[in-house]
């Protein structure tokens, strides 16, 4: 028997690309949700994908994008947890 999942790294990928629309959504005040942290909850599970996806990934320019994403969420996040002045 074969597996017809799609591979891991495809997920995390499509995972972020989703969680990133969310957030551009949550960011426009297009979705409004009736959490206090949603948009630091996305920005951190985008952080999440882009830290697995470093870790699998074996090529240079698939690193440098997900370490840029790490970059940019974790700043984020912790700017909207007001760590950052």
């Amino acid at each position: 028997m074969t597996c017809a999942h799609a591979p891991i790294r495809i997920t995390l990928a499509v995972a972020a690309l989703a969680l990133s629309g969310i957030g551009l959504l949550l960011h426009l005040n297009v979705l409004a949700l009736r959490v206090p942290y949603a948009r630091t909850a996305v920005w951190a599970a985008i952080a999440v994908c882009a830290a697995i996806l470093w870790v699998r990934q074996s090529s240079k320019s698939a690193t440098t994008v997900s370490a840029g994403m790490i970059i940019v969420s974790a700043l984020t996040v912790a700017r909207s947890l007001k760590l950052l002045h």
